[in-house]
């Protein structure tokens, strides 16, 4: 067993692996499956077999930039899902400006900070 896995991970070394969208692509597949069980449409085996196909490609790939971005992209697609929020939302906090109203980005848990809004130049303190 032990040569397997360092054959494994030699074989995944320099190779994309997987993300969010593939984790994503990979509960459709399953949903199109299930649906299949059910509905008996040939076009739904095809759709599953290419999304598979897909999901193997992507994961195996040494393009690891190209997949990266594509990843970037569904994470951005999907948060309009999620109410707006990013990954980096977890550690940022959006405040308005009290004289312009432009959204600033701050790191949260920094406490008391002084804010200068790039826009108008106004600064205002704030607890974060």
């Amino acid at each position: 067993m032990g040569n397997f896995r360092m054959w494994l991970a030699n074989f995944m070394r320099g190779r994309y692996g997987t993300d969010e969208l593939n984790k994503f692509l990979l509960i459709v597949a399953f949903v199109l499956i299930i649906l299949d069980l059910f509905l008996h449409v040939r076009l739904l085996d095809v759709a599953t077999v290419l999304l598979l196909i897909l999901i193997y490609a992507r994961m195996f790939s040494r393009s690891i930039n190209a997949r990266y971005a594509e990843n970037q992209k569904f994470l951005n697609f999907a948060a309009k899902f999620r109410g707006g929020r990013t990954p980096a939302d977890k550690t940022h906090k959006i405040l308005r400006c009290p004289g312009c109203g432009s959204q600033l980005r701050v790191p949260k848990g920094a406490g008391n900070i002084m804010i200068s809004c790039p826009n108008c130049n106004s600064k205002f303190q704030k607890r974060v």
